[in-house]
């Protein structure tokens, strides 16, 4: 399937690959920016070590400790959601571009 797909057996037309190329290339620059931008929203894994001050209080009752790891785990969960997307597309973009 792959020696299929690089000698151009995808059957796209030129002009459409053409169209293809920037919108991808968009697409991925987008997703790039937003995965950098989920990483550097997550905390650490550094159990709330906040120095001398100890743990902050918000995560010190109850609620406090599930609000936070509800709120990490989505972050997370988004991020392998925009990871996984950035690599399909950035593998549909390299393919379009060797034909």
């Amino acid at each position: 399937m792959l020696s299929m797909i690089m000698a151009g057996g995808l059957g796209l037309p030129t002009e459409v690959i053409r169209v293809l190329n920037p919108i991808l290339m968009f697409i991925m620059v987008a997703l790039s920016v937003a995965v950098t931008v989920l990483v550097l929203m997550q905390d650490g894994n550094t159990n709330n070590i906040t120095g001398l001050g100890g743990p902050s209080s918000d995560t010190d009752t109850f609620y406090g400790k599930r609000k936070k790891l509800s709120a990490e785990s989505k972050k997370k969960r988004w991020t392998l959601i925009l990871s996984a997307a950035l690599l399909v597309v950035s593998v549909l973009y390299f393919l379009f571009k060797l034909n």
